[in-house]
């Protein structure tokens, strides 16, 4: 059963239940039918996404992307990758006409915060390295939409920009967008289950009597969703930490090999220094190649559920 199949997907995701999962079919026609026919003329680009996982499975890495399109063209297919980042069941909330449950998910707040944020603080910091604050807030927000919704464009080499800007997009990297959407990384709902479930221990140790629940959008989380969150994050940086240290024996910086790891693990596309923008990541080796492409089917694809296909217990069993 398609739906079904599409249901476990999400809850793999998220980490917790999808409630209702029926609006893809509706939200591929949608996109297909909203996307603007021409960008200034280039009729190409509508010819590319014009289906919505083109966005965020397609880790073309294309500077010279900017000369093909205006500026305007930057901020429609900047306001298009958050669109494919949000959580598709939200989608389904406004075509039922239910906005006030879409507008009230925490995790799309958290979202939307943390892009224009992000945008902000990166336009302030790279201000004096443009000539219009156009240009400025253009481009850190197109760059921080490409990389949250781990779609892989670059239109500037932001390896060239001040160490904070870095350290943000590499922090996007990390956390990816919305679970149920096209985009790649941890997910935000795990993300804000993680820090919550901290604090309540924190709490807890603090008073140990006190009953203190772990809550997203009102609703109390289950401890199996936060066990199951905090185990992918334990798998997740196990993985991370092999992939650097393998990835040292060809010699690169660390800066080199942590974010070409969290490039490939999230399906990113560029990452900083030698993989950066302008780089690529053929000088690696053939080992190491290989390895990255397996991080790169591992982030797609989920963590858990591969290890469990891998499993020999779940070939006896089914």
């Amino acid at each position: 059963d398609p739906c079904a199949t599409a249901h476990l997907l999400v809850n793999a995701e998220s980490g917790g239940s999808a409630s209702v999962f029926n609006s893809v079919g509706c939200i591929r026609y949608a996109a297909r039918y909203c996307l603007i026919r021409y960008i200034d003329g280039v009729v190409a680009f509508y010819k590319y996404f014009r289906n919505p996982n083109s966005i965020a499975c397609c880790r073309s890495v294309l500077c010279g992307f900017y000369h093909l399109v205006c500026s305007h063209a930057e901020w429609v297919l900047a306001i298009f990758m958050i669109v494919f980042g949000v959580n598709f069941n939200l989608y389904y909330f406004v075509l039922i006409r239910r906005w006030r449950d879409a507008v009230k998910n925490e995790e799309l707040r958290v979202f939307l915060l943390l892009v224009l944020a992000t945008t902000a603080v990166i336009a302030v910091n790279t201000w004096k390295l443009y000539e219009s604050a156009e240009a400025c807030i253009r481009t850190a927000f197109f760059q921080v939409t490409t990389i949250i919704s781990t779609t892989g464009f670059a239109t500037a080499d932001f390896d060239l920009w001040p160490e904070l800007s870095k350290a943000l997009l590499v922090m996007l990297m990390l956390t990816g967008s919305c679970a149920g959407s096209t985009a790649g990384g941890l997910k935000l709902s795990r993300v804000i289950i993680l820090i919550k479930s901290t604090f309540r221990e924190i709490r807890h140790v603090l008073r140990p009597r006190s009953v203190n629940v772990v809550r997203l959008d009102g609703e109390a989380v289950s401890d199996e969703t936060v066990r199951s969150a905090t185990g992918y994050l334990a798998l997740y940086v196990i993985l991370i930490v092999l992939t650097v240290l393998l990835l040292s024996l060809d010699g690169y910086s660390l800066e080199t090999n942590l974010t070409a790891t969290l490039a490939c693990i999230n399906n990113i596309g560029p990452g900083l220094k030698e993989v950066g923008p302008t780089g690529n990541f053929a000088g690696y080796s053939l080992f190491s190649q290989v390895l990255l492409s397996l991080n790169i089917l591992l982030g797609r694809l989920e963590i858990m559920p591969v290890l469990i296909l891998l499993s020999p217990g779940s070939w006896k069993k089914h």
